[in-house]
C-alpha cells in the first residue's frame, strides 16, 4: 500500500511539474485592447475623428500576441489582418492581407523586419489582379571621364551619381579603366539587358545581368592595366572628401563596395534598405599616365500595372 501511494505521489509530482513547464512556455495574456485611429493612423478617443480601429491582444510584456485584426470604420469591415513583431511604428511579419474599403483584397504577402517578400500579390480595387514585371532601368547611360595622373595638379579622380528610383531591388553596373593609347571601350548596356528573361527571380535577374554585361565589351582587352582604386558609397559627405584627397574615405561603414587595382569590374549588388542615392568614386593612381573611365549602371526596378 505504501508503495502505490508513493508511486501516485512522484507520478502526481511528475505530472504536476510537467503542466507547471508546459504552461510556463505559453505566453501570459495581460489584455485585449480594442484602439482607435485617425485617417493618419494617429490613436484618437474623439468619436468624429475615428476612421480604423484594431484589435489586439497582448503578452504581460507589452509584446503584440497571436493575430491582429484592423477595421475600417464604422463599418468594421477588415483593413488589415496579420501578426505584428512589434507596435509604433508596425512592424508586420509573417503573412498579411489588406483590404480595400469595398471589401475586396489589396494585397496578401509574406512580410519580414516590416518588408514585403517577392511573393506579393495584389489587386486593383475593381477586383482585378496587379500585373508586376521586373525590368532593367539605365540609370546611369554609358559614361566617360578622364583622369590625370595621381600626382598631375589636375584632377586623378571622378564621382559619378546614382539615382535610384523606387521599387529597385539591386543594380548591375560594368566599369572599365584604361590607360590613354589603348583600345577604346565600346558596349550596348540597354540591349544587352534587354534580353534577360523577366520570368527569373530577381536574384537570378541580377546576375544573369552581371553575366551578360561582362561579355558585353566589344573593345580589345588593354595590353597594359591601370593603377586604379574605386569605392562605391552611400555618403555624399564622403564622396566630397574623395574628390578634396587623393582618393580617401572616412567612413568605412559607408561603402557598399572597394576595390584595387581592379580595371576592368562588372557586379551586381543588393541596394541597401533606404537608399536611393549611391555614388561611384573612381580615382587614376597612376603616377604620370592620365586615364579614362567607361561606366555604365542600371537597376532592377518593379513595374506594376
Amino acid at each position: 500500500m505504501k508503495i502505490h501511494l508513493l508511486s501516485a505521489f512522484i507520478f502526481l509530482f511528475a505530472f504536476s511539474s510537467l503542466a507547471q513547464t508546459s504552461k510556463a512556455k505559453q505566453p501570459i495574456i495581460l489584455t485585449t485592447d480594442t484602439m482607435f485611429f485617425d485617417q493618419d493612423w494617429e490613436e484618437t478617443e474623439l468619436k468624429e475623428d475615428i476612421k480604423y480601429a484594431r484589435i489586439i491582444k497582448r503578452t504581460a510584456l507589452g509584446v503584440p500576441y497571436g493575430t491582429v485584426r484592423d477595421f475600417y470604420y464604422p463599418s468594421w469591415k477588415k483593413q488589415w489582418e496579420g501578426k505584428l513583431s512589434r507596435e509604433a511604428p508596425d512592424v508586420p511579419t509573417g503573412l498579411c492581407t489588406y483590404w480595400y474599403s469595398n471589401g475586396k483584397v489589396q494585397s496578401i504577402a509574406t512580410y519580414k523586419d516590416g518588408v514585403a517578400q517577392e511573393d506579393m500579390r495584389m489587386w486593383h480595387e475593381n477586383g482585378t489582379q496587379v500585373v508586376c514585371k521586373y525590368k532593367f532601368v539605365e540609370t546611369l547611360p554609358l559614361t566617360r571621364a578622364k583622369l590625370l595622373p595621381y600626382f598631375d595638379s589636375g584632377s586623378s579622380r571622378t564621382v559619378q551619381t546614382i539615382s535610384i528610383p523606387e521599387n529597385s531591388y539591386g543594380l548591375v553596373y560594368k566599369l572599365d579603366i584604361r590607360d590613354e593609347g589603348q583600345p577604346p571601350v565600346t558596349w550596348a548596356t540597354v540591349a544587352t539587358l534587354a534580353s534577360i528573361p523577366a520570368t527569373l527571380g530577381t536574384s537570378q535577374m541580377l546576375l544573369a545581368g552581371a553575366s551578360a554585361m561582362r561579355q558585353a565589351q566589344n573593345s580589345k582587352a588593354p595590353v597594359v592595366s591601370t593603377k586604379c582604386h574605386y569605392f562605391i558609397t552611400t555618403s555624399k559627405e564622403n564622396a566630397e572628401y574623395f574628390l578634396q584627397t587623393k582618393g580617401s574615405i572616412l567612413e568605412k561603414e559607408s561603402i557598399v563596395w572597394y576595390a584595387s587595382n581592379t580595371p576592368q569590374d562588372t557586379r551586381h549588388l543588393a541596394i541597401p534598405k533606404g537608399i536611393n542615392t549611391l555614388y561611384f568614386c573612381i580615382n587614376n593612381d597612376n603616377y604620370q599616365t592620365s586615364a579614362e573611365a567607361t561606366l555604365s549602371v542600371s537597376v532592377l526596378q518593379k513595374q506594376c500595372k
